[in-house]
């Protein structure tokens, strides 16, 4: 990413905006040909981005759901505790 040109942004901002719009979709919204949409999108790494973002939200999602069982666990062994 350190490298990323403007354009190269500009691509993965508009897939992850628009995630179910194809490459002609994407081409018409910003305006250039399919073909430069394709290869801004391989410039740009955008397969890695995704992979590291879905990663990302699983970790993210997983994490969250075993906090909340925590909480609940830690919950429950102090209802226990005021009803005793």
């Amino acid at each position: 990413m350190d490298n990323w040109t403007a354009n190269s942004a500009e691509i993965v901002k508009v897939h992850l905006d628009y995630p179910t719009k194809i490459q002609q979709e994407i081409a018409k919204i910003i305006n250039i040909s399919q073909d430069a949409v394709s290869k801004r999108m391989k410039r740009a790494n955008l397969d890695e981005i995704l992979e590291l973002n879905q990663m990302y939200k699983s970790e993210l999602a997983n994490t969250t759901e075993e906090s909340i069982i925590s909480k609940n666990s830690s919950l429950s062994l102090n209802d226990k505790n005021i009803i005793a």
